[in-house]
């Protein structure tokens, strides 16, 4: 076989040219016992990062930290100096803090001394390192995914007037709960799909709504993915992996909901949808609570009565399918109060008795 004149040279000379350069031939700078001072710090506090690290320039180690994937990293200086959660000064180990902004922080360590760099990990900023915040968390059981409809095509609407899939959540507790740092995913491959804004809590045994629509350019709680009609599962949990609930479901039928009965509790059954109340108030007639209250007509086209023989009422709304109150009275220890629904369009509403019980009621 030819082969090229001079190639076995040209090479040989090229490979003993290149290891004679001083990026190939000087001590790199050695990292170890890279970590953090403490495991699980909390969210929005400092973290010391710290590394031991040899053969370097006293001021040439860096922390380099971000938020999320989507930021560039930030760099900064460690210090060999005691005083930044080092050890003692001059003993190799190097310090440095970032805050813990998000509910997790990716990092690395780079040093260098006045011949060659090096990283940790040694693909950074590709690869790094990860830590996870502390923050409080909810128990599992003590917020629950109620009910959800995978298929809405002619039940309620979202404040923009679309019919989209949506999910609802319970708070079975006396206290109120902060969702900050939760998460919603139908994917048990990216449990982080959608993170709920800062600052939503819900009070004690409320009701709340995510529209599971993909639609992120609207305001309000809209969940970066949809619901499937022919069954999948819909995850509630943190990002380091805590669950607080899984729900697996099968084949839905259009504009019916898929609901735990008894509300907050029970086993999930297909049923009409109790749209941000309890699935346990589905009745159209008097039916649900016969033993104590009446309410009659209903439906009706205008005013409809409500009355019980065994408890006294005090306090009356009427809300529409989107949680909004639209009628109230705060009777005095009343048996029997009137309500008047002419003001009111045609359509489903709930009247809600005491703050605790939830009648359906229909005016047309």
């Amino acid at each position: 076989m030819d082969s090229a004149p001079g190639i076995v040279s040209l090479m040989n000379g090229r490979n003993t040219y290149l290891a004679g350069l001083a990026d190939f031939t000087a001590v790199k700078p050695s990292i170890s016992e890279v970590g953090p001072e403490l495991a699980i710090p909390l969210l929005n506090t400092d973290a010391f990062i710290h590394a031991t690290v040899t053969n370097t320039n006293s001021n040439a180690v860096y922390l380099g930290y971000r938020a999320s994937i989507e930021l560039p990293f930030t760099k900064v200086l460690m210090y060999d100096d005691g005083a930044h959660q080092d050890g003692t000064a001059g003993d190799n180990v190097y310090g440095a803090a970032m805050n813990m902004s998000n509910i997790y922080m990716q990092y690395y360590i780079y040093a260098e001394n006045n011949n060659v760099g090096k990283f940790s990990p040694e693909r950074a900023e590709h690869e790094f390192y990860t830590l996870h915040a502390g923050y409080p968390t909810i128990n599992p059981g003590d917020l629950v995914i109620n009910e959800l409809m995978a298929q809405n095509t002619a039940t309620v609407t979202d404040p923009f007037g679309d019919y989209a899939d949506w999910i609802e959540l319970y708070n079975t507790t006396n206290t109120t709960l902060s969702l900050d740092n939760l998460f919603l995913s139908d994917s048990n491959t990216n449990l982080i799909k959608w993170r709920f804004p800062d600052g939503i809590t819900m009070a004690p045994h409320s009701y709340l709504i995510v529209w599971a629509d993909q639609d992120l350019t609207q305001e309000g709680l809209h969940a970066d993915f949809k619901l499937s009609s022919t069954g999948e599962s819909v995850y509630l949990s943190y990002a380091n992996g805590t669950s607080i609930e899984t729900i697996d479901y099968g084949i839905q039928t259009a504009n019916m909901g898929y609901a735990r009965v008894p509300n907050g509790t029970g086993n999930f059954v297909i049923q009409g949808p109790t749209f941000n109340a309890n699935n346990e108030a589905l009745g159209t007639s008097s039916q649900d609570w016969a033993s104590f209250i009446k309410i009659y007509p209903n439906p009706s086209s205008n005013f409809i009565s409500i009355r019980s023989d065994v408890m006294n009422i005090n306090c009356v709304s009427v809300y529409n399918l989107q949680g909004q109150r639209l009628l109230e009275q705060n009777p005095e220890a009343q048996s029997t109060v009137e309500l008047d629904l002419q003001s009111l369009a045609n359509g489903i509403y709930f009247v809600e008795i005491n703050k605790s019980i939830k009648i359906k009621i229909i005016k047309n």
